[in-house]
C-alpha cells in the first residue's frame, strides 16, 4: 500500500512533490491510484513504484529510476506505457 502522506505530497503538485522528494532518498507510492493526478515533470527516482497505476494520469516528462529487479516487471507493463502514450 502506498504512503498516504507521500501521495498527499504528490496531488498538491509537481513543484511541491518534487521540492519535497529532494529531501528524502526512498518513498512509498507502490500500488497508488494517480488516475486523477497530474504528474508532468514529476521525479520518481527513489521511489518504489511497484504496482502503481498509471492508466488516465498525466505523465509527462517524467524521471524514473528503475532498478535491474524492476526491469522484468517494466517489460510486462510496457504495453500499457504504451497504450498511454499513444493516448498522450
Amino acid at each position: 500500500m502506498p504512503n498516504h502522506d507521500n501521495l498527499n505530497v504528490l496531488r498538491r503538485g509537481v513543484l511541491a512533490w518534487n521540492s519535497w522528494r529532494a529531501r528524502r532518498k526512498r518513498f512509498d507510492l507502490s500500488r497508488a491510484h494517480l488516475s486523477d493526478v497530474c504528474c508532468d515533470r514529476a521525479c520518481f527516482a527513489g521511489a518504489d513504484v511497484n504496482q502503481m497505476l498509471i492508466i488516465g494520469a498525466s505523465m509527462c516528462g517524467i524521471f524514473l529510476e528503475i532498478s535491474r529487479g524492476a526491469q522484468s516487471e517494466l517489460a510486462k507493463g510496457y504495453r500499457q506505457l504504451r497504450q498511454i502514450r499513444m493516448l498522450v
